[in-house]
């Protein structure tokens, strides 16, 4: 069994608008509170190793409802969740989506709590923009939203545990080998695609051809 612990806020001040696109340093912010929020789950008083993330039960650790209903759409993309701050609440729209999914649309609303919540209580806004579906590049603040995603692909899909699945295994660019890590990490295929695919890029990873093992590069650090 895991126990949650959140000993104390993540610590992020001053609260700062992310540029477009994310500079190094914004994604360096998303990585460092995703690590945060892993942190703070344990097993047996151990680093949390588990798959898949429990990112609902962090969700309460942090004192946010996660409540379902309706939400309709917009010209933009189709609705799945947002962030209401005062409420402390996620609210998610079951009926449009898979369980995968809507994992990852409430962490990305976890993202927007503890990345940019101070923003817009500033402004005196108290719900980001709607969290839309990824085919919505126009919308507006689309800077925390990438962040937020950021923030999402890191909580979910650890660089550490993403390292210890992939060992052993064969084509990991092949559309079974996605789909296995997919439901090991109950993250969609497009996800998985897109996380792997920008490790291979900073080079956290390696992609090797069918037939060949898959390489993984001996680089330190936690998520990224």
């Amino acid at each position: 069994m895991y126990t949650l612990a959140f000993l104390r806020e993540f610590d992020l001040q001053p609260w700062r608008e992310p540029t477009s696109p994310l500079s190094p340093s914004d994604r360096a912010e998303a990585r460092r509170a995703a690590e945060w929020a892993l942190g703070q789950l344990t097993t047996e008083s151990l680093p949390f190793a588990r798959t898949p993330v429990p990112v609902y039960e962090i969700a309460e650790a942090l004192g946010l409802q996660v409540d379902e209903a309706s939400l309709g759409g917009t010209s933009s993309g189709t609705l799945l969740g947002t962030l209401l701050i005062h409420r402390q609440a996620i609210v998610i729209d079951t009926r449009k989506s898979d369980p995968n999914r809507l994992r990852f649309t409430v962490a990305h609303e976890i993202g927007h709590w503890l990345l940019h919540r101070g923003l817009y209580e500033q402004r005196g806004e108290y719900q980001p923009a709607p969290g839309l579906s990824a085919d919505a590049p126009d919308l507006h603040g689309h800077a925390l939203e990438t962040q937020a995603d950021e923030f999402a692909a890191n909580l979910l899909m650890p660089l550490r545990l993403i390292r210890k699945k992939l060992v052993g295994l064969e084509g990991i660019g092949e559309p079974s080998a996605v789909r296995q890590l997919a439901e090991t990490f109950a993250v969609s295929r497009r996800a998985m695609e897109i996380r792997l695919d920008r490790l291979a890029k900073r080079r956290f990873v390696k992609l090797v051809p069918r037939g060949q093992k898959r390489l993984v590069q001996d680089k330190p650090g936690g998520c990224s």
